[in-house]
């Protein structure tokens, strides 16, 4: 689910083995479906997508695990085109295991792999962006999973183990990882994702250690994990969050569902509220049981939305539930 700042959300999904996309208007309700119009449509069958960035009105970058980029073009006829960009007709990247892309203050392109990040080009040219030795060695032995861009232009990039912040004044990059022994360290040494909010506090989430909230001055990190009371975060393995206009503060988890907490001007929370209880029909966003949180978002009209494994919810706020919108097959 990727949302625009038009108020549009644009979903991918997997349609009789080849990819669609679909445009849905948050205002209005209305639903557009394309499909390819290429002879030859994207093989879906063994596509496992890890990024989705659009770059313009109707031009999308997508990046898989494993077959390189893909360029769509959105036509107003409800089909698109697109190009394919692999290792060997993007000279430069060095793998097909796209993990991330990201476009900074600059409109610049940004690619995260397997083997390092890139700068990338409209004709899927990719350059490596740091070219001394040193710093070439160490990103190319970790994998870059998600980028964010500080108030002051710093990148702050997640890998397996641990994160890079990146200064592209001078290529220089710092290196922080968790330490047990230091409790403003980074929260664990396997950060999924990193964000930057709207009041220009840098966030990074992590597969199983919880919530790391950057400090920029200090280099230093404020812990949010799961402790031993029932106000705190419902489950440590955090897959994404928002700050939502109202200073809401939502988490969505692996297994434990959804949370909110009250985010104050002095940058605390207040306690965190569980959605996630299966025998309360009220608080239920999924079905079968699946509280698997995979993406949140706020749309223009202050709704937010929650994508599940089980698909798409409406949160209501007037009457603090859930509407569910779930594929039909038949």
């Amino acid at each position: 689910m990727l949302p625009d700042s038009s108020g549009i959300l644009w979903v991918l999904s997997k349609e009789d083995q080849n990819l669609a996309l679909y445009r849905y208007d948050c205002r209005s309700g209305g639903i557009t479906k394309y499909i390819s119009s290429d002879d030859e449509p994207i093989e879906v069958s063994h596509l496992s997508v890890t990024a989705v960035f659009k770059v313009h009105p109707n031009i999308f970058w997508i990046g898989t695990f494993g077959n390189g980029l893909y360029k769509l073009v959105v036509n107003e006829n409800g089909s698109y085109t697109y190009e394919h960009f692999d290792r060997f007709l993007s000279k430069t990247i060095i793998t097909d295991y796209i993990t991330s892309i990201f476009q900074d203050r600059n409109s610049t392109i940004w690619v995260g792999a397997k083997y390092g990040f890139y700068k990338l080009f409209d004709g899927g040219r990719a350059v490596p962006v740091v070219n001394d030795q040193d710093n070439v060695f160490i990103i190319e032995n970790y994998r870059v999973r998600d980028f964010t861009e500080d108030n002051t232009g710093c990148f702050w990039m997640t890998t397996r183990d641990g994160i890079f912040s990146f200064n592209q004044q001078d290529t220089d990059l710092i290196y922080f990882t968790h330490d047990p022994q230091n409790p403003a360290s980074l929260s664990g040494n396997h950060p999924f994702q990193a964000f930057t909010d709207q009041t220009d506090q840098t966030w990074i989430l992590t597969d199983n250690s919880g919530i790391s909230r950057l400090n920029t001055h200090a280099n230093s990190f404020l812990q949010i994990q799961k402790n031993n009371k029932e106000t705190s975060l419902s489950n440590d393995w955090v897959t994404s969050f928002l700050v939502d206009s109202k200073g809401n503060f939502w988490t969505g988890t692996f297994g434990g569902g959804l949370n909110r907490a009250v985010y104050k001007e002095d940058h605390h929370f207040e306690n965190f509220r569980h959605y996630f209880n299966p025998a309360a029909e009220k608080f239920r966003f999924s079905y079968y049981g699946n509280f698997n949180v995979g993406v949140i978002y706020e749309d223009k009209m202050g709704t937010i939305w929650i994508g599940t494994y089980e698909g798409l919810n409406k949160y209501r706020t007037e009457s603090d539930d859930f509407v569910n919108y779930r594929y039909d097959h038949d």
